[in-house]
């Protein structure tokens, strides 16, 4: 069939117990102690794909595909500690507290949805191109920066098909480019004042302001990448050249800077400056002897 679907889901849970019991006359503490904590992380996915594909000529050929996910994740963390040891000894329980017990709480939920669709085009056996185009929305990010989009394009010329040079001294020759971007999120609360779970005092939970600085105007990060290359392959696969060259260059690179302790912060989330990768690489096969 010229029409294909596909729909999914699936979720993934996991759920973790620990307990530590410190017995009475220890190092650390001569009354003993106990903790017991508890976490989970829970994360449902679900995505889409259509896809069709005929041929406008009996050369020409193309596939379409349209797709979508989500994607959220939910981890939850709690910690009870005893204070100022055990009332009655070798009794492992935060109820036998001497004083008001420790508690501490962590929550951490985000959430991405994502629209996408690649085409892919073939003439004959000797000319294929591919194209992208994704985009995406966080909750990680602010809500004026929180969408954004990123395609791609490559393309394959195999010259020894098209010009049919398939001879002993050149059994096979493809050039091949590609340009491509690339987007990425961050870590959830990052571009706002939050206060996280710092224990607590005399049974009392207590939250402090985060040391990180928030960037309210927060950007996903992009990285933009090009590559250029070819395959030759001479007498029958006996030597086969590899040659490519990329560049890839990475801009709001989401990195925490650190700042001065006069501040009352350790760092800052910023959007930092462009960084940029470039070379060349060869690869050389041989197969001198073959039996």
């Amino acid at each position: 069939p010229h029409l294909k679907g596909m729909i999914r889901s699936n979720a993934d849970f996991n759920f973790r117990r620990n307990n530590e019991q410190e017995a009475s006359n220890g190092i650390s503490n001569s009354l003993g102690s106990y903790t017991s904590g508890w976490s989970t992380y829970k994360q449902y996915q679900g995505d889409f794909l259509f896809s069709y594909d005929n041929k406008i000529t009996e050369d020409l050929t193309y596939t379409v595909n349209i797709g979508g996910s989500t994607l959220q994740k939910r981890d939850e963390q709690t910690t009870e500690r005893t204070d100022g040891g055990l009332a009655i000894p070798y009794f492992y329980s935060i109820e036998n507290s001497v004083n008001r017990p420790s508690v501490s709480y962590h929550l951490s939920e985000s959430r991405t949805n994502a629209l996408y669709t690649f085409a892919q085009f073939g003439y004959k056996t000797w000319l294929f191109a591919d194209i992208t185009a994704r985009n995406d929305w966080s909750s990680t990010l602010p809500k004026s920066n929180r969408s954004y989009f990123y395609p791609s394009i490559s393309s394959g010329f195999v010259f020894s098909e098209a010009f049919d040079w398939r001879q002993q001294l050149l059994s096979f020759g493809k050039i091949r480019a590609s340009w491509a971007q690339v987007g990425r999120d961050t870590d959830p609360y990052r571009t706002n004042f939050s206060y996280p779970s710092a224990g607590s005092f005399n049974g009392a939970p207590m939250y402090q302001l985060d040391p990180s600085i928030p960037l309210l105007n927060l950007k996903p990060e992009i990285t933009s990448n090009i590559e250029l290359g070819t395959e030759l392959i001479f007498f029958n696969g006996r030597i086969g050249l590899d040659f490519t060259y990329y560049r890839s260059n990475t801009r709001n690179q989401i990195l925490p800077a650190g700042v001065s302790a006069s501040s009352g912060f350790v760092s800052a989330i910023i959007n930092s400056g462009e960084i940029l990768n470039k070379g060349i690489e060869v690869q050389l096969k041989t197969r001198p002897i073959e039996s």
